[in-house]
C-alpha cells in the first residue's frame, strides 16, 4: 500500500469527481505517483471509462513516501464529500490500509476509510484516434443534454467539417442544438466531412456535475465509435470520460 499526504485547494473539484463516479461505478482505483495522482474507473458494463489526472503541482502540498495504488468504495466517499463547500480544501492521508479525507473549512472534518484492492483498469487513451474534435462552452452541452434527456434515450452527435456541431435527440419529439463558429460557443473545431455517432444520454447526463469546474470541454469521436470528453480543471488536472457508442 502507498504512503502519502496531499492537499488540494478546492474540495469542490473532488466532490464533483466522486459524485459522477458514484453514478457509474462502485469502486475506484487511485494510483499515487511521484508526479501526481491518477483516478481510474470502468463501469461494470464496460460502456464507460473515467480517468482523472492531477499533477503534483496542482496540490498545495504533495508528499509521497511510497508510491502505489489502492481502491475505495465510491458511495462512502461521495457521502463524505457532500459536506465540502466553496473555499474548502481537501487533505488526503494514505498510510497502509487507512485513508483519511480531511475537509478543511470553517471547521475541520476527518473521515477514515479502509483501502481495498481494486484492479487498475488498463486503457491507453493515447492509442485511440478520432475523426472529429470540438472544444465548446460547457453551457451549450449542459443545455443540450438536459433537453435531449426529456425526449430520447440517446444523443446523436454530428459534426460537419470544422464548422458545425449538432447535438440531437429523436423520440416522439425531436430536438436539435446547432453550435457553429459564428455562435460564439465554439472555441476550436477540426475534422473533415460529416461524422455522426450516437451515445446513451444517461451516461452523458451523469457527467454534468463535472461541468461546474470548467467553462469549456473537448469532444472527440469517430463514426459509430467511442466518444472522448475531456475537461481541464482550472486549478490543475484533467478529467477524461470515454463512452462506447449507443447500441439499440
Amino acid at each position: 500500500m502507498p504512503k502519502a499526504f496531499y492537499s488540494y485547494p478546492d474540495a469542490l473539484v473532488f466532490r464533483g469527481i466522486y459524485e459522477v463516479l458514484s453514478k457509474i461505478i462502485d469502486e475506484v482505483n487511485i494510483d499515487i505517483k511521484d508526479d501526481g495522482i491518477v483516478i481510474r474507473a470502468t463501469d461494470p458494463a464496460q460502456v464507460a471509462y473515467m480517468e482523472v489526472e492531477i499533477p503534483s503541482h496542482a496540490f498545495t502540498q504533495f508528499s509521497v513516501e511510497e508510491a502505489g495504488d489502492y481502491g475505495l468504495v465510491v458511495s462512502t466517499i461521495n457521502k463524505a464529500l457532500k459536506s465540502a463547500k466553496r473555499g474548502f480544501r481537501l487533505d488526503t492521508k494514505v498510510e497502509g490500509d487507512e485513508v483519511q479525507f480531511i475537509i478543511v473549512g470553517a471547521i475541520k472534518k476527518t473521515f477514515l476509510f479502509r483501502a481495498i484492492a481494486v484492479p487498475k483498469p488498463e486503457l491507453n487513451l493515447e492509442a485511440l484516434s478520432f475523426a472529429a474534435k470540438s472544444t465548446i462552452l460547457v453551457e451549450a452541452m449542459k443545455n443540450a443534454l438536459k433537453d435531449i434527456e426529456l425526449v430520447s434515450d440517446k444523443v446523436i452527435i454530428e459534426q460537419e467539417n470544422s464548422e458545425v456541431l449538432r447535438l440531437k435527440g429523436a423520440g416522439e419529439t425531436k430536438y436539435a442544438l446547432t453550435i457553429s463558429r459564428s455562435s460564439g460557443a465554439v472555441i476550436d473545431m477540426s475534422g473533415e466531412g460529416k461524422i455522426v455517432s450516437s451515445y446513451n444520454v444517461d451516461y452523458l447526463v451523469n457527467i454534468l456535475p463535472l461541468l461546474k469546474v470548467s467553462d469549456t470541454m473537448t469532444l472527440e469521436f469517430i463514426e459509430n465509435g467511442p466518444l472522448k470528453a475531456t475537461i481541464d480543471i482550472p486549478t490543475g488536472g484533467r478529467v477524461t470520460f470515454l463512452l462506447a457508442p449507443y447500441v439499440g
